[in-house]
C-alpha cells in the first residue's frame, strides 16, 4: 500500500488586502509541520501543491525543514486541480444578486460589516460564508465565472487520480492544498453527501494533515485533520 497526505494550508491572511498570504503564524505552522515528519523519519516520493500562493509556500517551508534535515521532499509540482472552491474568489460578485434573492444573507451581512473586532468578523463571517454555500452546494445559484458544487467535484476527484494512479507501491505522496479541496477529496473516497462533505470543509484546520491509503484504484481514508505537530492550543486555527 502506498500513502497520500493532503495538508490544508497554514493559516493565511484573513481581514487583511492580501487573504492569499501566509500570516507569520502559518508559517510557523508549516515549519513545525516540517519538523514533525523530520522527527518521524518521513520521507516523500512524490510532492504537489494547488496553485494559491499560502498553498505553494506552506510546501516550500515544510519541504525546505526537510530537506536540510536529509530528507527527500521533491520540489512540488502545481497541480490547478488542487485550487479551492471557487466561491471566495467571486465573492463580491454574486453577494449582491443574492441577497435580493435570499434576504436572510443581507442580515448575516450586516452582521458581518457591524463586528467591532476580529474575533466576532471571523464569525460572523463564517455564518454569512455557510449560509452562502448551503445554497452553493445544493444549486440554488449560479454566477458567471463559478464552477459548479458538481465541477468542483470532478475537479478534485481528477487530482486525486493524477496524485495516485499508476504509482508504485509503497510509496508516499504529499499534497499542499485548502479545507475544501480536502474536503472535496473526502468526498471522493467516502461519497458523502453535499452536507457531510461541508461539514469535512469547515472542520479542516491550518496545517493540519489527512492522510489515506491506496492501491490501484483502491483508496481509504486512514485520518482526518491531524495536528500532532501543532503542540499548543494558541497555533490551532481554522481560518
Amino acid at each position: 500500500m502506498s500513502r497520500l497526505f493532503l495538508v490544508r494550508h497554514g493559516q493565511a491572511s484573513f481581514l487583511t488586502d492580501d487573504y492569499d498570504r501566509l500570516s507569520d503564524l502559518g508559517r510557523e505552522q508549516s515549519k513545525l509541520l516540517g519538523e514533525w515528519f523530520v522527527r518521524h523519519g518521513m520521507s516523500f516520493d512524490y510532492a504537489f501543491t494547488g496553485p494559491r500562493k499560502r498553498q505553494r509556500d506552506t510546501g516550500e517551508i515544510a519541504g525546505e525543514v526537510m530537506r536540510a534535515a536529509g530528507l527527500n521532499h521533491p520540489e512540488c509540482e502545481k497541480i490547478d486541480a488542487l485550487d479551492e472552491c471557487q466561491t471566495d474568489m467571486h465573492f463580491e460578485s454574486y453577494l449582491p444578486d443574492l441577497k435580493k434573492q435570499f434576504t436572510h444573507l443581507a442580515d448575516l451581512e450586516q452582521k458581518f460589516l457591524e463586528a467591532q473586532d476580529n474575533g466576532r468578523k471571523r464569525k460572523s463571517f463564517q455564518h454569512l460564508y455557510d449560509a452562502i454555500m448551503r445554497l452553493y452546494i445544493h444549486e440554488k445559484f449560479t454566477c458567471d465565472g463559478l464552477e459548479t458544487w458538481a465541477d468542483f467535484m470532478k475537479r478534485v476527484a481528477q487530482a486525486m487520480k493524477h496524485m495516485t494512479e499508476e504509482k508504485p507501491n509503497g510509496v508516499n505522496v504529499i499534497a499542499y492544498t485548502s479545507g475544501g479541496t480536502i474536503a472535496a477529496a473526502n468526498h471522493y473516497v467516502l461519497k458523502t453527501d453535499p452536507d457531510i462533505t461541508l461539514e469535512f470543509m469547515w472542520q479542516g484546520r491550518n496545517a493540519g494533515v489527512t492522510e489515506y491509503m491506496f492501491s490501484g484504484d483502491r483508496m481509504s481514508l486512514v485520518s482526518f485533520n491531524g495536528i500532532p505537530h501543532l503542540h499548543e492550543a494558541s497555533l490551532w486555527t481554522h481560518r
